[in-house]
């Protein structure tokens, strides 16, 4: 259960840096155009 929760937890960093990672990219796109 221990390695299961590592994973969980691993799985919402990778997801909040993908959001963190959206959110750049669209910034950069309206700033850009």
């Amino acid at each position: 259960r221990i390695s299961v929760v590592a994973q969980d937890e691993v799985v919402q960093i990778e997801d909040e840096v993908r959001v963190e990672r959206v959110e750049i990219d669209t910034t950069g796109t309206v700033t850009g155009s």
